[in-house]
């Protein structure tokens, strides 16, 4: 119940004598139940006033001194607000403090000290709020509750509400402490299926302050580092978090080096170099972590995306040579077939072929080989693969896979057409000839196979040296 807070509530009582007349005759002692209530009472109807405060950015702490004790249970935190400078409304150079709460067991008779988050401090921070103390101003005004209620930021025990600050009449700052200590990484991952590094940090941090490119990854032994070529993508999903996308060619290129992070290579650390330009990740008044940084990556994420956007980048008709290429690196096995069709409806004439690949490749792009045999059955069939336009690969499923085992599905909905087509470029060779006159048949054996046999375009000579025109019998086939 309340006490002195007006005439009912103001009686007296004493435990002894308190005072004495000139005869040293004491006073009879008032006991406690029965008090004599007082016959004036006024009022107390002054407001408390916070009359100066004070900012510490390394604990996230304002304290606020006050003209009286107040009621602890009664303060609003929440509603107080910093800003740049005074004005007439709060913008975007102020904030609110919504993470604000009362520390009761640090607040004294005319102290309060208030605690706010590290996401209130980073919000601030980056909107200039409070970086220096000629720019940190405190508002702390009264809000409505429900309707026409007013919930003020503060009372006294008499019911008296805290004067508020309002916004044209903020407070300065009477003694501004800064931020002096530099953030921490506090947790990494390396997502191999993204190409994407994210790291946490004891603070919010400045995403200007970081460099893609700075960010090296080596094995534990450190016998291979990874340095990409690339600045990537850094993007901010949290004020204490940097989320870095490397771009497809150094995820590539760390896929290909197997540098860290995959089930045969070595656990994955990562080593912070110092940027030039800007200082290594700063949180947003500039301190920076130390610099080299080198730590351990927390979590590996494995690749499991199955190799896409398969092309055949070469089908050569000539030399039987051609070459596979995906988004990513390929291991691929020694041998597997591709069938042929005419059109991407996989209607015939078609054909099924066997490639050989080289062995032990790890590449975007795998070289492979198919036989003269295989080259001639094709051209055999004619129409097929003589132009790129009706040259169509299906690749069968599994046959590709990348470098952490995830193999390909089949290109068979539309089959693939080479990037780059060379046509059937080599002149057939006559391998043998046999002439059987009894017969009268000549039997002529070529590389490859031939069409439109022309017989008039052949002489039989009777001599080796046909030089010899006089001496040497000739004979042109007739048909």
């Amino acid at each position: 119940p309340a006490m002195a807070t007006a005439l009912t509530n103001a009686l007296l009582f004493s435990t002894d004598s308190f005072v004495k007349d000139v005869a040293a005759n004491a006073i009879k002692t008032i006991l406690a139940n029965d008090p004599l209530p007082v016959t004036v009472f006024v009022e107390d109807n002054t407001a408390p006033v916070v009359g100066a405060w004070t900012i510490d950015l390394n604990q996230r702490l304002i304290t606020l001194n006050v003209s009286e004790i107040v009621d602890l249970n009664s303060v609003q935190p929440q509603l107080i607000t910093l800003s740049t400078e005074q004005a007439t409304r709060l913008d975007d150079t102020s904030l609110q403090l919504t993470s604000a709460r009362l520390f009761l067991e640090n607040s004294t008779r005319h102290t309060l000290v208030v605690g706010f988050s590290e996401s209130d401090r980073f919000t601030a921070l980056t909107r200039g709020v409070c970086q220096q103390p000629q720019a940190c101003f405190l508002t702390w005004e009264h809000t409505y509750a429900r309707g026409d209620i007013s919930l003020p930021i503060a009372l006294d025990f008499a019911g008296n509400i805290m004067d508020d600050i309002p916004v044209e009449r903020s407070l300065q700052v009477s003694r501004w402490l800064p931020d002096t200590i530099a953030p921490l990484i506090t947790n990494s991952t390396l997502d191999l299926d993204r190409g994407r590094v994210t790291l946490f940090f004891t603070e919010g941090v400045n995403l200007t302050s970081f460099s893609g490119q700075a960010l090296h990854l080596t094995g534990a032994a450190a016998s291979a580092v990874f340095v990409p070529q690339d600045n990537g993508q850094a993007v901010q999903p949290r004020f204490d978090a940097i989320e870095w996308t490397m771009s497809a060619r150094d995820l590539n290129s760390l896929k290909l080096d197997k540098t860290c992070g995959f089930p045969d290579a070595a656990p994955c650390r990562a080593l912070l170099a110092a940027n030039p330009v800007v200082p290594l990740i700063a949180d947003m008044v500039g301190n920076a972590i130390s610099s080299p940084a080198n730590f351990s990556i927390d979590q590996t994420l494995p690749d499991t995306t199955a190799p896409a956007q398969l092309e055949i980048a070469l089908w050569n008709m000539t030399s039987g040579e051609l070459a596979i290429s995906a988004n990513e690196p390929l291991e691929a096995p020694s041998n597997f077939t591709v069938s042929l069709f005419v059109d991407v409806q996989r209607n015939c004439p078609c054909a099924t072929v066997p490639v050989r690949l080289a062995p032990n490749q790890r590449a975007q792009t795998v070289l492979g080989q198919i036989d003269t045999d295989s080259l001639n059955n094709i051209k055999a069939l004619g129409g097929l693969c003589t132009t790129n336009g009706n040259c169509h690969v299906v690749l069968p499923a599994d046959v590709l896979e990348d470098v952490s085992g995830n193999t390909n599905t089949a290109t068979d909905t539309p089959p693939l057409s080479p990037v780059h087509f060379v046509r059937d470029e080599a002149a057939p060779v006559l391998l043998s000839a046999a002439v059987n006159v009894t017969s009268l048949q000549l039997h002529l054996q070529f590389d490859e196979p031939v069409q439109g046999f022309s017989p008039t375009a052949i002489i039989v000579l009777g001599c080796q040296d046909p030089s010899q025109a006089t001496s040497c019998p000739q004979h042109q086939l007739q048909g």
